[in-house]
C-alpha cells in the first residue's frame, strides 16, 4: 500500500488581508499530481485541514476545490483520512464528519476495513483498517490534537496545573485506544 502523508493545508487561511487559498489549492493541484504519478492508495491528513477562522461560506468553497482536485483520486479508489489538528474547529470539523458518516454510513468496526474511496474524518482516537492491494489489512492509529476537550469528560477538566491536564489527557488517551 502506497502512503502519501500530508499536514496543515489550513483552507482559507489568510496571511493579514491576503488571501492564501489560491496559492493553497496550486499546492494542493500539486499533490494530486503526486498521487495519480505514484499511484498512491492513502492519502493521510495529519491536522490542520482548515483556517480556525474559517466561516461555513469559506468552507463550503474549500470543499468545493478540495472535491474538483481529489475526485479523480477517490474515483479510482484512493482513500483519504484527516485527523483534526489544532487549528481545527472541533464543531466544523465534526459536523462534517457526521453528515458524511450519515451520506456513506458504515460499521463501526477497528477490523472491519473501511470501504475505499472516499474521505474520513477523525476527531477522535481510533483506529481504521483498510484493505491493501494485496488483500491484507493495513491498521491505522489515529491521534487527533489532544485538546482536553477532546479526550476528557467534563467531570475530569477540573485540572490545576498543565502537568496535570496533560496526565489527565495521556491517561484516558491511552485508555480509549485500548477499549478500541
Amino acid at each position: 500500500m502506497k502512503i502519501l502523508h500530508t499536514s496543515d493545508w489550513h483552507l482559507n487561511e489568510k496571511q493579514g488581508h491576503v488571501d492564501r487559498q489560491p496559492d493553497i489549492v496550486n499546492r494542493l493541484e500539486e499533490i494530486a499530481g503526486y498521487l495519480e504519478q505514484h499511484q498512491v492508495d492513502v492519502m493521510l491528513i495529519s491536522g490542520d485541514l482548515f483556517s480556525n477562522t474559517v466561516r461555513l461560506d469559506q468552507a463550503r468553497s474549500a470543499f468545493a476545490d478540495v472535491s474538483r482536485i481529489f475526485r479523480p483520486f477517490l474515483v479510482r479508489g484512493g482513500t483519504m483520512i484527516a485527523i483534526s489538528g489544532n487549528h481545527d474547529s472541533e464543531d466544523l470539523f465534526n459536523m462534517c464528519r457526521t453528515a458524511m458518516d450519515l451520506a456513506a454510513p458504515q460499521e463501526a468496526s477497528a477490523t472491519k476495513p473501511k470501504l475505499p474511496g472516499r474521505l474520513y474524518l477523525f476527531d477522535r482516537s481510533g483506529y481504521m483498517s483498510l484493505a491493501n492491494p494485496a488483500g491484507g489489512l493495513v491498521q491505522f492509529v489515529l491521534l487527533p490534537y489532544p485538546f482536553p476537550s477532546r479526550y476528557l469528560r467534563e467531570d475530569q477538566m477540573g485540572f490545576k496545573t498543565v502537568d496535570e491536564r496533560n496526565s489527565l489527557v495521556h491517561r484516558e488517551l491511552v485508555g480509549q485506544l485500548a477499549m478500541v
